[in-house]
């Protein structure tokens, strides 16, 4: 429960009060230890980050960065504060600690601090006790801070409490407070009698979350409005469902108006005088999630649900009134019914009867349900999935809540997608990042896939199943009825792939696997894939894609075929998967015997299976190509165009991986070097390498291969094409290239032949298009001529034919005058 407003104002005395003697303390004890600049300085440097699973230890580690960087600051902060001990008297605004880095300092200089911190049971009690301290100071130091609760008070008082058990021995910390002053004060707050100002209620039952829930003052106005009535009304209503997908936060958000209902009356600042004589929450939820105090794991708590049927929620009412029916029931109060969508359609009814005809309008009903329930008012509450909505709400949390995250819009935009700004998945992804339990790069995926956090699988694994289980569930049930009714143009294909999920042998498949099992396309199959990740019915891990554990339960049972179609169905794909096993051991025994191939999987970044197997049959494929020109058939030749044109497009329908369409131009290059056949099929050479290109700059799964010697091979090839073409166009998209190619061996320190050929052809190229129109082409010739000047720079790194192009470059630019 929050703590009252008088609570509030004594709680601030005593922590303001505490703060100075534990400040002299820490700054006296420091500088007897180090009297000098020098020395401090030095101890400080010595001290290294705590490796410790406590998160407080966190921002200690941080502390600590900014105290190595700043210790001259430091250092005069700790003689400002013994300087005001020793006068007694702040005459002037100075410069001192605050109270994170004290905190931090006793953990830092601990063989300093035993005394202290042997007032306490152990190290991490000291520093979550100190933590509270922190937390609770800073809350207050803003104004009309209301929102503290019953354990910060607690844990901040017993810091305080300890602490004084050390600082007392020393009378000349408290110059502004006596010792006793304090205690008397704590003791004072501490037995001042407290308790919940509604005679009736089950408060102590109510499942109040861990952390603080933010954003939802228009949501709470709304219930507080209907619970309280408009000012001067005589009349309310009766009824109120908050409805919508679960793990959007609607118990949470009635438990918090819950806890400012019980503030508001506290310091009687409730609308018309509001003072029911009881409030009683009922819950169907049999399952909670909450976090390990030790590990920071998410845990599957069984949870004391209060009913499972119409007939025990309307007994347990009646039981906690302490009546048999409602006949002559002239007491006020309000009744929470939360999970209502978990009773069967005939116990629903039920209820609705008896909240509608059954019971005295003076008694209200609040239920939450995923369903449009059909009561007084309702009221969808939503999930924060625009980025300014989201923003703030992450923000927010992280500040009320005391979290150590620091995180860039990037990062809160990804995480509001990983989420579908559903608040369950938002608030247990930033929990699990406070207490550094997954990665932000953990927590990346995709640009074409909105969930669920690239590699969350991965980074989940330091959470138990259940956990994630459950996660899934909130998402999973209201999803997969939206997936049905939105998409029923897709129907087919999102049956053919969940089939798939449902009978494949193993654990995660790849887009390669799922294409020819399913022998559909990739470009059909990928945006299927990412449908079912945006619904959280299919996870992604690096690049495979495993079906959720709870939404499993659901797909066997819906998509599962018949025993017959089964057998057929799992003898396929048992088919289809000892193929593609023996593909890759096949694959593995070319790799070991080809250094070439080898690198290419290296260079190209190939990591699945199903890549690494297209692959290698489109190396496979060129070679074979290769051969038929070297035949000088043209029978041959043609035959091998079009057998290895067939055979790359299919590959392209399985995988979308660049080196396949790299391979086609290869491919059509090859034929058009044979001679052998009519066509140059410079068009189809174009496109290929456009493909290629285009894949490897803008899908980030492959945009690694932009900084390998193989890219820029591709660039300056590609450069070699553009540049036998008549037309300036093309010759123009040549340099292109060709300055692209240059500028990546050149950053990848590589002076091979390939890179001096390279830069020739490019200074060839300026020249000829300044010849082209020498009046406005200009710039080329400058070019050219700075390329020649770097060749002279670098010619001992060339010999041969390279020096012959070399030379004849420079030949030709000392025509055009002032060549250097």
């Amino acid at each position: 429960m929050y703590l009252s407003s008088k609570q509030h104002d004594q709680l601030q005395i005593i922590v303001t009060g505490f703060e100075i003697p534990f400040r002299s303390f820490v700054a006296t004890t420091l500088l007897d230890a180090f009297p000098t600049k020098r020395g401090f300085y030095n101890a400080i440097i010595q001290k290294s980050n705590f490796q410790n699973n406590n998160p407080d230890f966190n921002i200690i580690n941080s502390e600590l960065g900014k105290i190595k960087n700043s210790s001259e600051k430091v250092y005069i902060q700790l003689l400002n504060t013994k300087s005001v001990k020793e006068k007694r008297i702040a005459d002037a605004e100075i410069d001192v600690p605050n109270v994170a880095r004290l905190i931090a300092l006793t953990i830092i200089f601990k063989e300093h601090f035993s005394d202290l911190l042997f007032s306490f049971k152990d190290e991490n009690l000291y520093l979550r006790q100190a933590m509270s301290y922190k937390n609770v100071r800073n809350k207050l130091d803003h104004r009309g801070c209301k929102t503290l609760e019953t354990i910060d008070m607690t844990t901040s008082l017993e810091f305080v409490t300890n602490a004084l058990l050390c600082l007392k021995e020393d009378d000349s910390l408290f110059w502004d407070k006596s010792f006793n002053d304090i205690s008397k004060e704590i003791i004072s707050l501490q037995s001042a009698y407290s308790c919940i100002p509604i005679d009736i209620n089950n408060i102590n039952c109510m499942p109040f979350p861990d952390m603080k829930i933010v954003c939802r003052d228009k949501e709470i106005g709304m219930l507080k409005e209907f619970i309280y009535g408009r000012p001067g009304s005589l009349k309310k209503q009766s009824s109120l469902v908050l409805y919508g997908y679960g793990g959007v936060g609607k118990t949470a958000l009635v438990l918090e108006c819950i806890k400012q209902i019980v503030q508001d009356i506290q310091d009687n600042t409730t609308i018309n005088n509001y003072h029911p004589d009881f409030l009683l929450f009922f819950t169907a939820k049999e399952e909670v999630l909450t976090f390990s105090d030790t590990t920071g794991r998410i845990q599957n708590r069984p949870n004391r649900y209060s009913f499972k049927d119409a007939d025990t929620l309307i007994n347990g009412i009646f039981a906690e009134l302490g009546v048999d029916n409602f006949l002559s029931y002239s007491k006020t109060g309000l009744i929470v019914i939360d999970n209502l969508e978990t009773l069967q359609i005939e116990d629903r009814k039920k209820l609705d009867e008896f909240i509608r005809f059954d019971c005295p309008p003076q008694i209200q009903f609040i239920i939450t349900s995923r369903n449009e329930e059909d009561y007084d008012i309702r009221r969808k509450v939503a999930g924060f999935e625009d980025n300014v909505a989201g923003f703030e709400f992450i923000d927010n949390y992280i500040s009320e809540n005391n979290l150590d995250i620091a995180l860039s819009d990037i990062e809160k935009n990804t995480l509001l997608q990983i989420s579908m700004g559903n608040t369950l998945v938002l608030v247990l992804c930033l929990r699990r990042l406070s207490l550094k339990l997954i990665s932000i790069d953990g927590l990346v995926a995709d640009t074409t896939m909105p969930s669920s956090i690239s590699k969350l699988k991965n980074e989940i694994e330091n959470i138990p199943a259940n956990g994630f289980t459950i996660i899934s569930e909130y998402m999973f049930k209201n999803s997969f009825q939206e997936l049905e009714q939105n998409y029923k143009n897709h129907s087919t294909e999102i049956a053919v792939v969940l089939k798939i999920f449902a009978v494949y042998p193993s654990a995660s498949i790849d887009l390669y696997t799922i294409s020819m099992l399913s022998k559909k396309s990739y470009s059909v199959i990928n945006p299927i894939l990412d449908l079912l990740c945006k619904y959280l019915i299919v996870e992604k891990n690096d690049d495979s894609y495993m079906l959720n554990q709870f939404a499993a339960k659901y797909i066997i049972e819906l998509f599962m075929p018949d025993s017959q179609s089964y057998e057929k169905m799992s003898g396929e794909i048992l088919s289809s998967t000892r193929r593609i096993q023996d593909e890759l051991v096949e694959l593995q025994r070319n790799i070991d015997n080809n250094p070439g191939l080898k690198r290419i999987i290296q260079d190209w970044n190939v990591i699945t299976d199903g890549d690494k197997i297209a692959v290698a049959k489109a190396f496979k494929i060129y070679g074979e190509v290769d051969q038929d020109c070297k035949r000088s058939s043209r029978f041959h030749v043609s035959a091998a165009l079009e057998s290895s044109i067939k055979e790359i497009e299919t590959l392209e329908q399985n995988t979308m991986h660049p080196y396949i369409k790299y391979q086609k131009a290869r491919i059509y290059h090859r034929i058009a070097d044979s001679e052998l056949l009519d066509s140059n099929y410079f068009e189809e050479i174009i496109r290929s390498y456009n493909d290629t290109i285009w894949t490897i700059k803008t899908n980030p799964v492959y945009c690694s291969i932009k900084n390998t010697r193989s890219f820029a091979a591709i660039l300056w090839k590609y450069g070699i094409d553009l540049s036998s073409s008549d037309l300036i166009e093309h010759k123009q998209n040549a340099t292109r290239y060709l300055e692209e190619s240059v500028l990546l061996f050149e950053q990848l320190h590589d002076k091979t032949s390939e890179y001096f050929k390279c830069l020739i052809l490019l200074g060839n190229l300026y020249l000829d298009l300044y010849l082209s129109n020498r009046e406005t082409n200009i710039q080329y010739l400058r070019k050219a001529r700075r390329i020649s000047n770097k060749l002279r720079d670098q010619k001992d790194f060339y010999y041969g034919r390279i020096k012959v192009e070399a030379k004849t470059l420079r030949d030709k630019l000392q025509k055009y005058g002032n060549f250097v």
